[in-house]
């Protein structure tokens, strides 16, 4: 009996530098029943060359070469592309364990879906100097019911965000006409996901930690002035939640959970404005406060600041009296030490 055919997508854009690890870390598979789609999104680097020169040395490569787009559409490209029975994902500057394939043909069996680990590696002239290791903290097989009482273990720790620590099953992905969204600038991934497991009856989970995400500085909301974040953090929150309230999960703790986390991402949109780098005047700093204290998602968790630290309070007690001169030079004031150094739940946004 012949083996199922795994087809690995990876989107590449001005990629050079790192990409042949890439593409070599899906090559030395133990699993050899492997398709690997290089999707070159019109890269004005060596990235396209490279590609060729891969698919010409092995027959499992195929390339194809589009305008750029943008991820999400040079993803779909590779869905449309796809003749495998499985999907993955790689992100073009990580790389995956050698047993990563095998270990999901493994397990996944009839699931739509299967879920593992990940290590957030640091890299200095190539090589690996730091890894924060994120095993997944359930293993096994669950009911989509099931698979939502995990949820709020899963979220904060962006097990359920990406695309690449993940199989799908082509069928699966393919009858239900799932795309990836490519007007979100960011969330893209997310959104895919959820409709993926809104859609599953079962979840395959494994802890292992089989993928290598590549993190750099400018990863870190301390790195740079992000331009949209709020308003992409309230796309992203509003899609999870109302998730959560279709599939009947959103009370109780798996709500509190959900909401204090919500209040993390409000407080990285306050800091995300005090940036260093940002051309914002105060006028304009001012403008966003005022924005954000009165965004009706905002007004809703209000509660919730409450529970956290002394910080979370105090700006909530800001909010709710819609103090915006005191909160901003609160804001001004703290934002100065927090550059200092970079606390552990802002290493993503």
């Amino acid at each position: 009996m012949s083996e199922k055919t795994v087809s690995v997508i990876v989107p590449v854009y001005n990629a050079e530098a790192f990409l042949e690890e890439c593409i070599n870390s899906v090559l030395r598979q133990t699993y050899p029943a492997i398709e690997l789609l290089l999707i070159n999104d019109g890269s004005t680097d060596g990235s396209g060359e490279l590609c060729d020169r891969f698919a010409v040395e092995d027959s499992r490569i195929r390339v194809i070469h589009q305008p750029n787009a943008g991820p999400s559409v040079a993803r779909n490209t590779g869905l449309q592309a796809v003749t495998g029975e499985y999907i993955q994902f790689i992100d073009s500057d990580d790389a995956i364990h050698p047993e990563m394939i095998a270990r999901f043909m493994a397990s996944i069996g009839s699931h739509p879906l299967l879920i593992c680990g990940y290590r957030r590696v640091l890299k200095q002239n190539g090589r690996i100097f730091h890894s924060i290791h994120n095993p997944l903290p359930f293993s096994g097989e669950f009911s989509k019911q099931e698979f939502l009482t995990l949820f709020t273990a899963l979220y904060p720790n962006f097990f359920i965000h990406y695309a690449w620590n993940k199989c799908y099953l082509a069928s699966f992905i393919k009858e239900a006409g799932l795309q990836f969204n490519p007007n979100l600038d960011w969330g893209e991934d997310l959104l895919f996901n959820l409709e993926v497991i809104e859609r599953c009856s079962s979840i395959r989970l494994i802890e292992d930690e089989l993928y290598d995400y590549t993190h750099s500085n400018a990863d870190s909301i301390t790195s740079q002035y992000r331009v949209g974040f709020f308003d992409n953090t309230q796309m992203m929150q509003s899609m999870t939640r109302a998730f959560l309230k279709r599939n009947g999960s959103y009370h109780g703790e798996m709500k509190d959970a959900f909401e204090r986390y919500y209040i993390t991402r409000i407080m990285l949109g306050f800091w995300n404005l005090f940036h260093p780098k940002t051309s914002l005047t105060k006028e304009e700093k001012k403008q966003h406060i005022v924005r954000i204290m009165q965004d009706d998602q905002v007004k809703e968790s209000l509660a919730y600041f409450s529970s956290g630290d002394e910080e979370n309070r105090l700006v909530g007690s800001m909010i709710a009296q819609q103090e915006v001169g005191q909160l901003y030079d609160y804001l001004a004031m703290k934002s100065q030490s927090r550059m200092q150094q970079e606390p552990k739940e802002e290493k993503w946004i």
